[in-house]
């Protein structure tokens, strides 16, 4: 697993060591899969819950899915964020992730690993 945004020129490295990064940038994504040779190259979507740093916003979330759903080298693996708030934050922040990971699924993507962490 690569954490982070990363270069485009990283991507045949990348797919090279059968890496799995996580993505939160269209354009990124648009250039790993025209690389990824008609294999399904794996990702996880980071999402912003909040911090609003790293990652597709929580609000943007179900369009970033269609839209890499279209990307037909692209295989979702997991979606995952980083809850870097205040104590007091971390519950909403947490139902605003479970709150994604719901309406995504209802919509028939399939999501196999979902991944938060505090910190």
């Amino acid at each position: 697993m690569l954490f982070g945004n990363t270069l485009k020129n990283t991507i045949p490295e990348i797919l090279r060591h059968n890496i799995t990064p996580s993505v939160s940038d269209l354009d990124w994504v648009k250039a790993y899969s025209d690389s990824a040779d008609d294999s399904a190259a794996p990702v996880f979507v980071k999402v912003d819950v909040g911090l609003n740093r790293l990652g597709v916003p929580y609000t943007e979330a179900l369009n970033f899915f269609r839209e890499i759903s279209h990307h037909p080298n692209i295989r979702v693996d997991g979606i995952m964020t980083h809850i870097a708030l205040p104590k007091e934050h971390i519950e909403k922040a947490f139902d605003r992730f479970c709150t994604v990971v719901t309406s995504l699924e209802k919509r028939g993507f399939n999501i196999p690993i979902k991944l938060a962490a505090h910190s």
